[in-house]
């Protein structure tokens, strides 16, 4: 479900039916759940927006896409996602610490707290 910030209310959504689940035909190649943001997201991309989603939608193939189509991005991601650092996916963190990692505009920072 794609929704607007300020108002809540629903831009678009897909509902998942399986593999007859209905996402743009552009984007085969990808992960299922980038296909989904990128059907959801097509009519904002390259107009300066910025999504919010959570770790299963995220990944670093899908913010890479998401930059060359000048849409900034914000969400968790979950540190086992493919082309992470090894360091971000086996590190152990205590409380308050914090790890990061940085490529090009796109910044990953592994923290935990309580």
């Amino acid at each position: 479900m794609l929704c607007e910030s300020h108002s809540g209310y629903v831009w678009s959504i897909i509902i998942y039916v399986g593999k007859g689940t209905d996402v743009s035909e552009e984007n085969k190649e990808c992960s299922f759940s980038t296909q989904i943001v990128l059907t959801l997201s097509k009519p904002l991309l390259n107009k300066g927006y910025c999504l919010t989603m959570d770790n299963y939608y995220n990944s670093p193939d899908l913010e890479e896409m998401l930059l060359k189509s000048k849409t900034d991005f914000f969400g968790t991601l979950r540190p086992n996602r493919k082309d992470l650092p090894k360091e971000l996916k086996t590190e152990k963190l205590k409380k308050g610490d914090l790890l990061a990692y940085q490529r090009d505009k796109m910044m990953t920072r592994h923290v935990r707290w309580r």
